[in-house]
């Protein structure tokens, strides 16, 4: 059976262990954290996936540590807006 979890990313790289299979379904803020939401099934074998906050104007790179970055969402914290990527 599936089920959604959500993680908590810091402003720094953030590693987090997900199962195999964890598919990403959202990015929003709460309170003043920012959040990602995945649905997965817990019982799976696991990844490390590291996720990254750029903020706009900030310079991406495409490539981090060898490996190419994704875009998954942007955020709002009002007054900045977040662009969330994973590695």
């Amino acid at each position: 059976m599936k089920t959604i979890w959500k993680y908590e990313i810091e402003f720094e790289p953030t590693t987090l262990r997900l199962p195999i299979d964890a598919e990403f379904r959202c990015a929003a803020v709460q309170g003043e954290t920012v959040m990602l939401w995945f649905e997965l099934e817990s019982d799976n074998e696991t990844i490390d996936r590291t996720f990254r906050i750029f903020g706009t104007g900030w310079e991406i790179p495409q490539v981090y540590l060898g490996r190419p970055m994704d875009y998954l969402a942007t955020v709002h914290m009002p007054p900045f807006v977040w662009h969330i990527f994973e590695e």
